[in-house]
């Protein structure tokens, strides 16, 4: 009953309605994934995870801007554990929440420092998961952090998925439009990989669009990737958004979403994403990349 159980749960991962065997390697699976589940569980409580933060370049100006604080993991026995495997795993089992909360905290704080500091100008960005968009308490652990940190509103913008808005349109939206009242602005990220409505996106109360990494990777190659990239900069631009580029990895991409008006951009090319210690002194000692 057990391995059945283990082939059903198999089963139900890979989409539902098929049948799925039992083998020893999915019972390896099924453990790795209970020992990581177990460890994550443990980190979360002793607040071990990290925040590191990856540079916005202003393609107008060649000044970085601002950043997106993206979270990582590194056990205390020195190993790395993707966000690729954690986070889902903090989705899947309710943790996502608290993982969630943690990382805001952090931002919150760091953005304190920075703007005391005259570091950015831009605000920084945090991605905001879908159970967390459906989270009752939300928006109060929002404003609780917010008003703990002493920070704008302003200095904080919050990224959403597509797919997680459409989980569930009109509760989304209620929460998006309330996240903007209290001055946070929102990114709809990963555009034109979803559902990429232009009905709701009319209607989403957003600043930002990201164009997509597999967008941009095939620039300037490939005439339907730039395609698919003028037309999202249009549609933001006469929707009055910023754009910013994501997973920006040549000067010749680069280039061309200059040539095309893009707003901001991210990737390797510009920085990697680095520890808060290392923020400030890259950003003074910016030189810009050619383009």
């Amino acid at each position: 009953m057990r391995h059945a159980d283990v082939a059903m749960y198999k089963a139900k991962d890979e989409g539902k309605n098929k049948v799925t065997f039992f083998s020893s390697e999915l019972v390896e699976a099924v453990e790795k994934r209970q020992r990581l589940l177990s460890e994550l569980r443990g980190a979360l409580e002793a607040e071990e995870l990290t925040v590191v933060y990856q540079p916005k370049m202003c393609l107008r100006t060649n000044m970085i801007a601002s950043c997106e604080a993206l979270v990582r993991w590194t056990k205390a026995d020195g190993t790395t554990v993707s966000p690729a495997e954690f986070i889902p795993l903090a989705e899947d089992f309710g943790l996502i929440n608290l993982l969630g909360y943690q990382v805001l905290k952090t931002v919150c704080k760091q953005a304190r420092q920075w703007y005391d500091a005259g570091v950015l100008s831009g605000p920084i960005a945090v991605n905001l998961s879908p159970r967390q968009l459906k989270e009752p308490n939300f928006l109060q652990q929002l404003v609780d952090v917010i008003n703990e940190a002493g920070v704008d509103p302003t200095w904080i913008e919050l990224e959403i998925t597509e797919n997680a808005v459409m989980e569930d349109v009109d509760r989304a939206l209620k929460v998006m439009h309330k996240i903007n009242e209290l001055g946070v602005s929102i990114a709809m990220d990963d555009f034109g990989t979803g559902y990429s409505s232009l009905s709701y996106i009319r209607d989403f109360p957003i600043r930002t669009l990201k164009i997509d990494t597999t967008f941009v990777s095939d620039l300037p190659s490939c005439s339907r990737a730039v395609a698919i990239a003028k037309t999202v900069l249009s549609l933001g631009h006469g929707l009055d958004l910023q754009v910013v580029a994501e997973g920006v990895e040549t000067q010749e991409e680069a280039k061309m979403l200059k040539e095309m008006d893009c707003d901001f951009a991210q990737g390797y090319y510009f920085a990697k994403p680095m520890p808060e210690k290392d923020v400030t002194d890259f950003v003074r000692e910016w030189k810009a990349a050619e383009i």
